[in-house]
């Protein structure tokens, strides 16, 4: 959901009081084409595309042309090309701890990542994404999850 990313008087008085700023991201135009392109693909086009690049594919069709989206932006835009000001930007963005080296940043936001992507699942779209991906399903979350993992941590095609 976008609303919890929208900017309010009582998260910037918070972010304020932690001597953090947010900011709401501005759309750049290239996402907006990106979007525009994804909107032409069938729901299905975007599942296999998605579960082509190791990503999630449960979600409503808004949800899986921002993962491609967001998919795109880093291929085109990986890592290895921030600057290390830019990655501890990101890193205060996301709420994350702020280290010394880029790469410890660098690793701090990509655990958060795989972290984040399993657990905000429903029970539901856990369920979904293993069957999808015609995996088995238990009554474990935990293994469901890790399964999950091992599935989506999988070379990925770029967009």
């Amino acid at each position: 959901s976008t609303a919890a990313l929208t900017e309010t008087k009582e998260m910037t008085s918070i972010l304020e009081k932690e001597g953090r700023w947010h900011q709401a991201l501005r759309p750049r135009q290239e996402d907006i084409e990106s979007l525009e392109r994804f909107s032409r693909w069938s729901d299905d086009e975007l599942r296999t595309r998605l579960m082509d690049c190791a990503e999630l594919v449960s979600g409503s069709r808004v949800q899986l042309m921002d993962r491609l989206t967001k998919k795109r932006q880093r291929d085109m835009r990986p890592w290895k090309m921030w600057t290390k000001k830019e990655v501890e930007q990101e890193c205060l963005r996301l709420g994350l701890p702020v280290h010394k080296k880029k790469s410890d940043n660098v690793q701090t936001i990509e655990d958060a990542e795989v972290r984040n992507r399993e657990a905000e699942l429903s029970d539901e779209d856990l369920y979904f994404e293993l069957c999808y991906r015609k995996l088995p399903y238990s009554h474990s979350r935990e293994e469901n999850e890790q399964r999950l993992r091992t599935a989506l941590s999988g070379l990925g095609r770029s967009i």
